[in-house]
């Protein structure tokens, strides 16, 4: 039999110049884009088209505000004073601790506040209908439609808004619980 050598796969991407690769797959390291592995498995042209999963984003985000919901009920619980029917008082394991109620406030005004350097369009919470009762430090997906209409529309911003470096709000948030829960935080000693 005759040796017969295989060709190069010779593809573009968005019509932008011709990339060339020794093999028929395509992943992100030979094409740059990220989380892609096409098999080429025929020659001809085939048009792939890869958009976000705003189902799964809108899903990350209302668990977001779950969890969030569920460390300030744990604050809540532990800080409060309940009274039994014979009038007894309960206190809260931290209940005077003042400390505790200033991490809830501090979560709240961290996650509800303003971001600098941020479009207006994009610059906090509100922007995605996510609010506070403003009677306790819950958030809650209030406009549902505000949520839908940014994850198609403005998805980086929606991205910024929650992972931008030093800025964000998930790492303004993650920031201020390693300062205080974390290792060297100021509740270390406590």
């Amino acid at each position: 039999g005759a040796l017969e050598r295989g060709k190069n796969l010779i593809y573009s991407i968005n019509g932008r110049g011709e990339l060339v690769n020794q093999s028929n797959t395509v992943t992100e390291e030979t094409s740059g884009l990220a989380g892609i592995t096409v098999n080429a498995l025929t020659e001809g042209s085939t048009t792939i088209t890869v958009s976000s999963d705003t189902a799964k984003i809108k899903t990350a985000i209302q668990d977001f505000i779950a969890e969030y919901n569920k460390a300030q009920a744990l604050i809540e619980t532990n800080t409060s004073s309940t009274t039994d029917g014979d009038g007894k008082v309960k206190a809260g394991t931290l209940a005077a601790e003042s400390t505790a109620d200033e991490i809830g406030s501090q979560l709240r005004s961290t996650a509800y506040s303003v971001l600098s350097g941020f479009a207006s369009s994009m610059d906090q919470l509100a922007d995605l209908g996510i609010s506070t009762s403003g009677t306790d430090n819950n958030l809650t997906l209030k406009d549902e439609e505000a949520l839908d209409a940014a994850l198609p529309n403005n998805l980086s911003g929606v991205q910024k808004l929650f992972t931008e470096e030093g800025s964000g709000v998930a790492v303004k948030l993650g920031d201020y619980l390693e300062r205080v829960i974390g290792d060297e935080g100021i509740l270390a000693d406590k």
